[in-house]
């Protein structure tokens, strides 16, 4: 019943946007789609979908397989995206909501108060428990802090502030298991959570910064509500590749045409604090 889909907007515009959209690229952030699925009285469901498509390369198996890897497109979905359409895999199995797995946090002195809502789960699988990771200064270098799964939706951290780390980061993982055959399935990670060692709480999504597009292939734009301070490009375990000059303006441009494609995280700093975003570069 194709007639009974809606899209917002005329579908036209590619990558990811972090702010609200504009007349010009009618992309909307993470933020922006689950206010409106939580809002909406008038659609069944509401999902989101990636429009820059990302290139995959898989092995087929099968007797007539070459056994070489072939390249595939592939389209990043919110976990909800094939229950909404109602559709079943043909072999194997699809994602569900248990895919975006969500997680919070407060600070108190050098006491981090993790917590996190559990993901939902189909008949196929299970939640075994979670894993927490930190990450502490830079270059940002995850180790596990729970050797084993922790089966309660909060944890407590204590940090020791130090001259050379500002920042420290966390990851939780709710690990997905087979119930069946005891298998692991996946880790499902939700985004990664900054804390300010010395002043508190930075938000990962800071909404006087946005960066667009992403993935990109030439540059990434940068625009903030006051001037920005430092605009900086890292590699995936924080080590600087490029720091561009901001002049204290509220928007500055980082090109990425020369550098091979990966993920990478920009970080930005202005009058209210600091973003650290992962980033894909694809050509």
């Amino acid at each position: 019943e194709p007639e009974r889909l809606v899209i917002f907007g005329e579908g036209r515009g590619r990558g990811i946007y972090g702010g609200p959209p504009d007349s010009a690229m009618e992309l909307f952030g993470w933020d922006q789609y689950q206010n409106f699925r939580k809002q909406n009285q008038v659609f069944e469901d509401v999902a989101a979908i990636n429009s820059s498509p990302a290139r995959l390369y898989l092995t087929m198996g099968g007797e007539n397989s070459s056994g070489l890897p072939e390249a595939a497109q592939a389209n990043l979905v919110s976990g909800n995206f094939f229950d909404m359409l109602g559709v079943q895999p043909a072999a194997g199995r699809f994602f569900h909501d248990s895919a975006d797995v969500g997680c919070d946090h407060t600070k108190s002195g050098n006491i981090v108060h993790l917590f996190w809502q559990p993901p939902q789960c189909d008949s196929l699988q299970v939640v075994a428990g979670y894993y927490i990771y930190r990450a502490e200064c830079l270059p940002i270098l995850y180790t596990i802090i729970t050797p084993q799964p922790i089966q309660v939706l909060e944890y407590f951290d204590t940090i020791t502030p130090a001259p050379q780390c500002d920042h420290y980061w966390y990851s939780i993982a709710a690990i997905h298991m087979d119930p069946y055959t005891n298998t692991i399935l996946c880790l499902a990670e939700c985004d990664s959570i900054m804390v300010d060692v010395l002043q508190g709480i930075v938000p990962s999504a800071n909404p006087g910064i946005s960066i667009f597009p992403n993935p990109a292939s030439d540059y990434f734009s940068v625009q903030s509500d006051s001037p920005v301070s430092s605009c900086e490009l890292l590699n995936f375990i924080g080590q600087p590749i490029l720091s561009v000059p901001s002049g204290n303006q509220t928007a500055c441009t980082i090109p990425v045409s020369t550098l091979p494609p990966g993920i990478y995280l920009v970080r930005i700093k202005n009058a209210s604090g600091t973003l650290v975003k992962k980033v894909s570069v694809m050509h």
